[in-house]
């Protein structure tokens, strides 16, 4: 798997596996995408977990194209700051078009690392914008770049879930939407097992939203 995303489902999915199928191990690889698929194309893993900006998985640090997915959930990115940011009450939330965000070329911004599936977003958004960002912090995943953004007052992109959860920050949603997908792979001459598909599923069912949420 490549995202911090997965982690916290991990041992919960792992618990439910193991009732089912106790006598299958699984061994956890987390990596850099692009590591996983190139893993996967010599075989050396059954699945990869990761997480994409486009429905296709077509990676852009890897050469390595897998046609066979399934798709497990659809999250739309945003632009996160602190409720307390002047900008929180000063600019348009909702259905912010690239033309109205070059106010936040002055902004500093905590960003994660160059290969993460947000972070393309990210930098497709502020090409498209014609900003160069003043990029104050490079992290590891977005849950450090929600902290910071609470403690330094500086942007981020993240998911809208993260967002929501979180009382002390609110968003800036871009037009149109932009969405990250989180998909699992496997070799496209291969057909999965029962037990394989067992395991998507129950990933799957983290993913989804609950009513009670």
């Amino acid at each position: 798997m490549s995202s911090i995303r997965f982690i916290d489902k991990l041992p919960k999915v792992i618990r439910e596996f193991h009732r089912l199928f106790p006598q299958i191990r699984i061994d956890v690889v987390q990596k850099n995408p692009f590591v996983l698929l190139n893993m996967l194309a010599q075989q050396e893993l059954d699945i990869v977990f990761i997480v994409v900006t486009t429905e296709e998985i077509s990676y852009p640090y890897t050469d390595v194209k897998m046609t066979n997915q399934q798709l497990l959930a659809k999250e739309e990115v945003v632009i996160a700051l602190s409720k307390e940011h002047a900008l929180s009450s000063s600019i348009k939330r909702e259905g912010q078009n690239t033309q109205g965000l070059s106010i936040l070329g002055a902004e500093p911004f905590a960003l994660t690392h160059y290969y993460s599936s947000i972070r393309i977003i990210a930098d497709r958004i502020f090409e498209q914008a014609k900003i160069q960002p003043y990029i104050k912090y490079e992290v590891q995943d977005v849950y450090v770049a929600r902290e910071l953004i609470k403690s330094t007052n500086c942007l981020s992109f993240l998911p809208k879930s993260d967002v929501l959860c979180d009382p002390n920050l609110t968003y800036i949603s871009l037009y149109p939407p932009q969405y990250r997908y989180i998909v699992a792979t496997y070799q496209t001459d291969n057909s999965l097992t029962k037990t394989e598909e067992y395991l998507i599923n129950l990933m799957r069912e983290e993913f989804t939203p609950k009513l009670s949420d």
